[in-house]
Formats: C-alpha cells, sequence, structure tokens
C-alpha cells in the first residue's frame, strides 16, 4: 500500500539562524505506527522513497534535507517532520550545478622594501626603498595587505570520482595561463579541492583558489647608477632584492644592487578544469 502525504497548512517554517538557514515540513501520513511509515519513506529500508536525507528543497535548492522523523498522532495517522539546513542563503547553484563565492579581505603578509623611493622619508642613513635595515640585513615588517579567495563548488557520480580526484592533484599549485574568468594571466593559484558524499551517487567537489593582482613597479635606479623597469610582477612570483651600502657626498646609502624574480609556481589552462562559471 502506498503511503499518502498530505502537507499541512503551519508546514514551510522559514528560519534564518546562526548557523544557517532551517526550513521545516509537517505532513500527515496515513498510518498511525511511526516505523512502518519511516519504512516507506526510505529510511529503514531500499523501498522507493519519497524523501531522502540530502535532497533539496522544492523551493529552496539550497537548503538540504538534514532530519525526517515520524511520531504517532492519532489512530490513522502519523506525523512527519522533515527539516532542511542551508549554511548560506546566498550559496545558490547556477545552471550548471555549480556555486561561486568570493572572500575579499586582508591577511598579514612580510615585506622588505616600498616599490617606490617616494613612499619612504629617511633621516640619516638614505637606505632607498629598503625596510628595517639592521647592519647587513633587511628586516622587513609584517603589514596588512588586500587578499580575495575564490570557492567554486560542483557535483559528478560515483563514475566519474575518480577522474576528478586525478585531475585535481594535477593541477595542484598551478597558476592560470591565459585570461581565465576576468583575470589576467597568472593572478589565479589553485590550492587544492575538498571532495565530500551528500548523498547516494552524489559527491560535491569544493575547488579552492587565491586572487592576486598583477603590479607594475616604478623605474628602479640600481646602485651602479643604472636602470630597470617598469617591472610587471605577477602576484604569486617571489621578488627579492639585493642591496649595496655605499657613500654618497659625504652620505651613507642603502641602495638596490640587484633585482631578481623567481616564477614559483608553473602555468596551466584552466579551462581544463571544466568550469562554466558564476
Amino acid at each position: 500500500m502506498t503511503l499518502i502525504l498530505k502537507e499541512q497548512y503551519d508546514s514551510g517554517l522559514f528560519e534564518q539562524t546562526e548557523e544557517g538557514i532551517r526550513i521545516t515540513r509537517v505532513f500527515l501520513a496515513d498510518n498511525p505506527v511511526p516505523e512502518e511509515v519511516l519504512k516507506q519513506i526510505g529510511l529503514v529500508s531500499t523501498l522507493p522513497a519519497p524523501f531522502e536525507l540530502g535532497d533539496p528543497h522544492t523551493t529552496f535548492d539550497m537548503a538540504k534535507i538534514e532530519e525526517i522523523k515520524a511520531q504517532y498522532y492519532s489512530t490513522k495517522f502519523s506525523l512527519v517532520t522533515i527539516v532542511y539546513r542551508s549554511s548560506d542563503i546566498y550559496n545558490i547553484e547556477n545552471e550548471h550545478g555549480e556555486t561561486w563565492s568570493w572572500d575579499l579581505s586582508a591577511q598579514q603578509t612580510h615585506i622588505n622594501s616600498v616599490s617606490d623611493p617616494l613612499y619612504q622619508t629617511n633621516y640619516g642613513v638614505d637606505v632607498g626603498v629598503a625596510i628595517g635595515v639592521n647592519g647587513n640585513n633587511v628586516d622587513g615588517v609584517d603589514v596588512y595587505r588586500p587578499s580575495m579567495s575564490l570557492k567554486v563548488t560542483r557535483h559528478v557520480e560515483d563514475d566519474t570520482l575518480l577522474a576528478a580526484q586525478a585531475a585535481i592533484q594535477a593541477r595542484l599549485a598551478h597558476v592560470n595561463s591565459k585570461n581565465w574568468k576576468g583575470y589576467a594571466p597568472g593572478e589565479v593559484l589553485f590550492i587544492g579541492a575538498a571532495i565530500n558524499k551528500v548523498r547516494t551517487n552524489d559527491w560535491l567537489i569544493e575547488y579552492n583558489f587565491l586572487i592576486g593582482k598583477i603590479q607594475t613597479t616604478p623605474v628602479i635606479t640600481l646602485a651602479d647608477g643604472s636602470t630597470v623597469g617598469p617591472l610587471t610582477i605577477n602576484p604569486w612570483n617571489y621578488v627579492w632584492f639585493q642591496h649595496q651600502t655605499l657613500t654618497a657626498g659625504g652620505e651613507l646609502k642603502r641602495l638596490i644592487k640587484s633585482v631578481h624574480i623567481a616564477k614559483v609556481y608553473e602555468d596551466l589552462d584552466f579551462d581544463s578544469f571544466g568550469l562554466k562559471g558564476p
């Protein structure tokens, strides 16, 4: 006998809690025995189920079923309560089954110099663009700089999971080799992914990226009088300087002897991720 569920007039309570969204739906089931109701819903059997843990809400598909319970109501009915939860009301999948979310903030980083001598005032010894000069060493300083990260999720099924894992491993610690989703070559760094099973034959992959902006330096005058630049600096390359202390006009000056740019990460065509975009 097929279980009949009738949704109640007070069903669909929508709450915004500290943990996220909570939606509660309430039904009357035409069977007074809660255990039998749960069997037909599918929680304790393999029968075709009208509801399953992890199913999305019919309207607010960012909310998934987290709890299903049945209790005795009368000699003819059981009361069925279905609770949906979502951690983020804005985390809505696009037509490709993806979610895209950005975090724009500031993070602490260590710097050893300013980008232009005009940004530093020296009294006594002229240290050029160096920060925290201590004898022959440049100690630098910790500062806050803008930071941006991107998280993208999408679903894969069991038969494509191993291929997805292998593809992620091969792409770890690469930067985009060409324009990708509005970002210039070299601005996006792929730092890894998390994979979680959310329901039967459904795995959620969360891709994580860091985003920086390409910077252009002013012309840099070296200790020997020659100049370099302007230099275009990829945000994920490592830039370092050698300094030299000279006496000029009776004054000690800390000047840049040489500039070095180290490429840290390999390039990759990010279209190979197969992500469609927000």
